[in-house]
């Protein structure tokens, strides 16, 4: 009667991920992990500088792994004495000190956000 119709039609979710190089092994996804290990740096406890320099993007860009001996000791225990801001749970201290917005900026800009 008079009326007009119009059909919207909307990209499948995984079909934009996949088309923004967003998810497991996507290029967005190893890019904000190795921001992560970029930012995490002046935390990580660098003595010898062997873990510090072991941090590696793992799973696709979903986990960052450092494989030491020490790693893990170093990481849990909090009675360490570390140097300046260098210090346990480095990943959490890199995050608490603006490395989440800074990734996620990053993040945005390479998957083409506006």
């Amino acid at each position: 009667k008079g009326g007009m119709r119009m059909k919207l039609t909307i990209k499948d979710y995984s079909q934009l991920l996949r088309e923004r190089g967003i998810g497991r092994g996507h290029p967005v996804q190893v890019f904000i992990a190795s921001e992560a290990i970029r930012l995490m740096w002046k935390y990580t406890p660098k003595k010898s500088k062997v873990m510090a320099g072991s941090a590696k993007v793992a799973s696709g860009g979903t986990e960052i792994h450092q494989y030491t001996p020490y790693a893990q000791i170093q990481y849990k225990n909090t009675h360490f004495r570390h140097r300046g801001i260098e210090t346990h749970h480095w990943f959490e201290a890199m995050k608490r000190n603006g490395g989440t917005e800074k990734i996620l900026r990053a993040a945005c800009k390479k998957a083409g956000a506006r």
